[in-house]
């Protein structure tokens, strides 16, 4: 769910958990290999009921596993991709342990499948995003929870020394909400780390738990706006109230939820129009 809301951000120049700006509409690839098809155009639909996808910016393939320890089968992926993007932006794998056949601890094939992950991403020019798990959790003599950060990464320790970054999504069976956490960072500091919310089933996203700094805006405001102003794009919404993107953004989903706002795609960028009454709203 969190990659997907990661796509939608970065089709839309959307901010990310609406708290990361995203400088450019970004083209991206997302190579699905385990999960069901029907599901992930559920999780679209209901995502879309309060984020926004620019379908023409993603490349989706779903697939069964692939074998990334061949070159041929590497090459065949890259000219599959750039038959739909020209220049990639960013490339998605989810999940790790079906981009290759055996062990995530062999060594020897870990280290010729990330070889090959270099030479795809060398070839396309992107950035690249693999979506893994961690393994079991591991107990102290005390039956006591070990924290490992991004160390509990599952298989081979080139899987973690690999990669820029790593980020662990992290769920609390008592609380019912996920940190997000950052540990490895080879290129500055880009995540501190964020306690998320998921809200579900419909519509479908995270959200962080605390509200962006100068978030004072009371959303009838932005009602008041759209009633005077008509249909508008979240640009001029920013530009004629003086908002932060993040203030923006925080304020205007819960009117998306409650239906007294619906956002117009066939417009581009998209707007925002005013469909109900503000006399329920604060």
């Amino acid at each position: 769910i969190l990659i997907f809301q990661l796509i939608f951000s970065l089709t839309s120049q959307h901010p990310f958990l609406d708290k990361y700006a995203v400088n450019r509409s970004c083209t991206v690839s997302y190579v699905q290999l385990e999960g069901r098809l029907e599901d992930y155009h559920n999780r679209l639909q209901r995502m879309n009921h309060s984020l926004e996808l620019n379908p023409t910016f993603l490349h989706y393939k779903y697939s069964g596993p692939i074998n990334l320890l061949k070159k041929q089968e590497a090459g065949q992926l890259c000219q599959e991709i750039l038959q739909y993007h020209k220049k990639l932006d960013v490339l998605i794998f989810d999940p790790l342990y079906f981009m290759f056949p055996g062990s995530l601890s062999d060594d020897s094939v870990v280290r010729e499948v990330l070889g090959n992950l270099r030479l795809i991403q060398d070839y396309l020019g992107c950035a690249m995003i693999i979506v893994h798990h961690t393994h079991k959790p591991k107990l102290d003599i005390s039956g006591m929870l070990i924290d490992e950060g991004d160390s509990a990464s599952f298989g081979s320790i080139f899987l973690h020394a690999w990669p820029d970054h790593v980020m662990l999504l992290n769920m609390n069976k008592k609380t019912g909400l996920r940190s997000l956490t950052c540990d490895t960072q080879r290129s500055g500091e880009i995540l501190p780390s964020l306690s998320l919310r998921l809200v579900q089933p419909d519509p479908l996203y995270f959200e962080p738990t605390e509200a962006p700094t100068g978030s004072a805006l009371k959303p009838v405001e932005i009602l008041d706006f759209l009633k005077k102003n008509g249909p508008s794009t979240y640009g001029e919404i920013l530009s004629g109230m003086n908002l932060a993107k993040s203030t923006f953004f925080y304020s205007i989903k819960p009117l998306i939820i409650q239906k007294l706002v619906k956002k117009d795609t066939s417009f581009r960028p998209m707007k925002y129009t005013m469909v109900s009454s503000q006399s329920n709203v604060q």
